[in-house]
């Protein structure tokens, strides 16, 4: 098998563990390669259009087959450690690495956000999953609320009605900017904002943990941040920051 591994330039951790696999001489530097980077009309037409987007292709150059996602990855793991990638598609770990990666690859753009969407010759942007979407917000609000209660106690007004603000008023700017799929793109909103709020709250956990308390302020910062550089991702007015700002100083 001549493989090529073809990656979502847009995606920061699909191109640090390809180039792992590189590193570990797993690949070659030439079985390498951004979905950028592929011009090559005869390699286009033989990927799946809807597949490649959430499954990541090894294009076998001298035969017929593609392989994707986790078959993708083992196939890869296995040029060195066959015995590893046997074990894992016989056991139920192939089934648990399958969901895993699908959940992975479907919010991948929201943990990961990338700038707004331009054309591509090979475009690897994941669909919407509302399934996939909503598993992510609980896990992210799960997170968020655990950690709230064990650095600050049992919920009160001015945690959930700030909180509630910040995604009614994000309810609202996606319904006056999008004129199509507005609960989508209100799920991508709300996730973002829980990704926010994780990001800057592991600072401030560590902050009460440790008594270092000026990370308190860097964890706030944090969050505002990540919030500003969503909103210009996803194209939404950035008056939204004003009742995120609101729930983070009340906070």
């Amino acid at each position: 098998m001549k493989p090529l591994l073809i990656y979502d330039a847009d995606c920061p951790a699909c191109e640090a563990y390809t180039k792992g696999f590189v590193k570990l001489g797993l690949l070659s530097a030439e079985a390498r390669q951004s979905n950028r980077a592929c011009h090559d009309q005869r390699i286009i037409d033989r990927l799946d259009p809807e597949r490649m987007r959430h499954e990541l292709p090894l294009v076998d150059l001298e035969g017929p087959e593609v392989r994707y996602g986790v078959d993708a990855l083992l196939t890869v793991v296995g040029f060195r450690f066959p015995g590893f990638t046997r074990f894992v598609q016989r056991t139920f770990l192939y089934g648990w690495a399958k969901k895993l990666y699908a959940f992975i690859s479907y919010n991948r753009r929201v943990v990961l956000p990338t700038e707004p969407e331009r054309w591509q010759l090979l475009d690897f942007a994941p669909r919407f999953h509302m399934g996939y979407r909503l598993l992510l917000i609980a896990l992210l609000f799960s997170i968020v609320g655990l950690i709230h209660w064990l650095a600050v106690g049992a919920f009160g007004v001015t945690t959930l009605l700030p909180l509630a603000g910040v995604l009614l008023a994000g309810g609202i700017a996606v319904h006056q900017a999008a004129t199509t799929d507005r609960l989508p793109h209100w799920l991508d909103y709300v996730g973002h904002v829980g990704v926010s709020i994780v990001a800057g709250a592991i600072f401030k956990a560590i902050g009460v943990a440790t008594g270092l308390h000026f990370l308190l302020l860097v964890g706030d910062a944090v969050m505002v941040w990540q919030l500003v550089i969503r909103l210009r991702v996803m194209l939404l007015p950035y008056w939204l920051v004003m009742p995120f700002v609101l729930m983070v100083v009340l906070n």
